[in-house]
């Protein structure tokens, strides 16, 4: 078991040395006691919440636990940098309120995620790479899916998210090319553009009619996919615009269904082509 009371950096043993050795000794015992032969210490950094703490168990599993922001760590290794090949569940305990960007990214053994209802943001790229994820539901209290939070996630068959996430950023499931299903909430306001390009097993999605947001290429390069929307919504509008299949419903008439999709080929973009390379 790897144990670190709140969140730690990886310092240099000259910085420890330049410091003379008032309130050293502290340290060296807590990196030592948590099994870490480079010395820890608890260098403040602007953002970081030392109310937060981690530990990763010997069967693979992250938990981070406490209160608070996870720090966003791009331009900074994660403090678990160096175990990430042995990360295959990460649990999110009760308490923490945001997702760090960057937090998980590249996990390529990560199997499971639990978050928890105390979460609002899961940050930029919190995901990214992370091959080996099938599934993940985003639980009530989440607000935001912030830009490439699942992108590349090429084994992530099903999403379900739940009904507070208003946004869905840019490139936010980009290239799950396994997916399957998602389920989107009443509530949604926007999804951004290229949020799943390239999601080739995606044939089908009910937008509601909540969302007044999508970006022009939002669902590009997916599986000749069918729009299922309420009439005079703007998910109507974008599919007609972009030559999707649209299968449209009134509320009250469940039983009408008027379909206006264009022909399209099967893996092509409902528009016609594919405005990204791969």
């Amino acid at each position: 078991m790897i144990r670190v009371k709140g969140w730690a950096v990886i310092a240099a043993v000259v910085m420890l040395c330049a410091c003379g050795s008032h309130g050293n000794a502290s340290e060296i015992t807590r990196a030592s006691s948590a099994g870490i032969t480079t010395p820890v210490t608890q260098k403040q950094e602007t953002g970081w919440d030392l109310n937060v703490s981690w530990s990763l168990s010997d069967e693979g599993t992250l938990l981070i636990e406490g209160d608070g922001d996870m720090p966003d760590m791009f331009g900074e290794a994660a403090p678990w940098e160096q175990y990430r090949e042995r990360i295959k569940r990460v649990q999110i305990a009760e308490g923490v309120t945001s997702i760090g960007s960057a937090a998980f990214s590249g996990c390529k053994d990560l199997g499971e995620v639990i978050i928890p209802h105390s979460v609002k943001t899961i940050g930029r790229s919190a995901f990214y790479s992370c091959v080996s994820l099938e599934e993940i539901a985003v639980p009530d209290g989440v607000l935001l899916i912030a830009d490439a939070a699942f992108w590349e996630c090429s084994s992530l068959k099903k999403v379900t998210i739940g009904s507070s996430v208003k946004t869905i950023g840019y490139n936010a499931f980009c290239k799950c090319t396994s997916l399957e299903s998602i389920t989107l909430p009443d509530g949604l306001e926007s999804i951004g553009d290229c949020a799943f390009e390239y999601c080739r097993n995606l044939t089908k999605i009910s937008i509601p009619s909540s969302v007044t947001e999508i970006g022009g290429s939002a669902f590009s390069c997916t599986g000749g996919l069918t729009i299922t929307a309420p009439e005079g919504s703007k998910a109507e509008e974008y599919a007609k615009k972009y030559g999707y299949s649209y299968c449209g419903s009134q509320i009250n008439d469940t039983d009408r269904r008027v379909y206006y999709g264009l022909p399209y080929t099967p893996g092509q973009a409902g528009a016609g082509e594919c405005h990204r390379g791969s």
